[in-house]
């Protein structure tokens, strides 16, 4: 009997402390991408981090909301809440499902095959083809080995976790795809500016005279075109990317002359793919024109890091990848560069990413 009464009160403790986690939690209007919105309470006690959605209560009922489904806002609320958080693709007529609503046979999930580094996906926006390289989720260490030749102080190495795969464009923003996107091109950008160009303009050559707000609001315009959202890389993003398992000064090849652009002596950016790409087929990654990041610039830290997005407030943003009137230890794999966002020049352009799925 004594035993009995023990494992009661136990259950009991546990049935509390469950109850417990579901009262905290507050009531919430929650949000998806298609402008769905329910009040509700989420249901944490049952969540799990690795799970793909989450649970929600409302007047008694339950509901299903897949997290890749949900608002920025949300997911950015679940991220905080949780270690790591999973995206799925399943369509359904509402993206809040109810328990005791059976989902239809062909809106199960299904297993789906991991993908590869360096798969290839081709969108086409406005006659111009848009090709992204996979980069998955794993690890590296970031910065630079304390002997690596033409090593900056500001290169900590350190390790990086990445648990989001990302989609990364092939090569930097092309002249083509910014006037196609904007309506504005180089020559007119440049104009705007009183900067005088002297070379390199082609619609196959790399975007350069672009400001960080200049690519920001290029990606924002692109992903109304495209309905999936385009942003800048991360800095972790950009290098791991770069690297693309390497660990050396260079990517790919591990020789520059093989990957990049730099001190050419016609002084001028060249078109877009020319060099060899990486091991994940992405182009330029050394040379030609710096590439804007999404961070503020940051001192590294000393610990292993996850899905780092630099500090919260800064007046520079990282700049990566050198150009091609830079020396080479300026096109290194960790090698990093700063500058204010409203700054312009011949020698600085971007590339984005996608961290979300991109539909067949």
């Amino acid at each position: 009997m004594k035993f009995q009464s023990v494992l009661f009160l136990i259950a009991g403790v546990v049935v509390s402390y469950g109850l417990s986690l579901f009262a905290v939690e507050p009531s919430r209007l929650w949000r998806t991408k298609k402008g769905e919105e329910l009040e509700a309470v989420w249901d944490t006690a049952s969540d799990t981090p690795n799970a793909q959605d989450i649970r929600l209560a409302k007047d008694g009922k339950f509901f299903r909301v897949k997290i890749d489904k949900l608002s920025e806002v949300d997911r950015n609320y679940i991220e905080e809440r949780r270690v790591q958080a999973s995206k799925a693709n399943v369509v359904q007529e509402s993206d809040f499902v109810s328990e005791e609503v059976p989902l239809e046979e062909e809106s199960l999930p299904t297993k789906k095959i991991p993908r590869k580094a360096g798969e290839k996906k081709t969108l086409t926006v406005k006659g111009i083809d848009y090709t992204f390289r996979w980069c998955p989720p794993g690890e590296f260490w970031m910065g630079s080995i304390r002997t690596e030749p033409g090593r900056f102080s500001d290169e900590l190495r350190h390790k990086v976790i990445l648990t989001r795969g990302f989609w990364m464009l092939e090569s930097e923003v092309t002249q083509g795809m910014w006037e196609s996107v904007t309506g504005v091109s180089i020559t007119k950008m440049c104009e705007m500016g009183s900067f005088i160009i002297v070379s390199g303009l082609a619609p196959s050559c790399p975007m350069f005279y672009t400001s960080w707000d200049d690519a920001k609001a290029f990606c924002e315009e692109l992903s109304d075109l495209i309905g999936i959202e385009a942003v800048l890389p991360t800095e972790a993003q950009w290098e791991y990317a770069c690297r693309a398992g390497t660990e050396g000064p260079y990517g790919g090849t591990g020789n520059l002359d093989d990957m990049g652009w730099y001190k050419t002596p016609d002084h001028e950016a060249h078109d877009v793919k020319t060099k060899q790409p990486n091991a994940w087929g992405l182009y330029d990654m050394h040379g030609n024109v710096w590439e804007w990041c999404r961070d503020y610039a940051q001192d590294y830290p000393e610990v292993e890091v996850v899905d780092p997005t630099g500090p919260i407030k800064g007046s520079v943003y990282a700049v990566r990848g050198g150009s091609w009137d830079d020396v080479p230890a300026n096109c290194r794999s960790a090698n990093r560069g700063y500058n204010h966002p409203y700054y312009r020049s011949r020698y600085l352009g971007f590339r984005f990413v996608i961290n979300e799925d991109i539909d067949e």
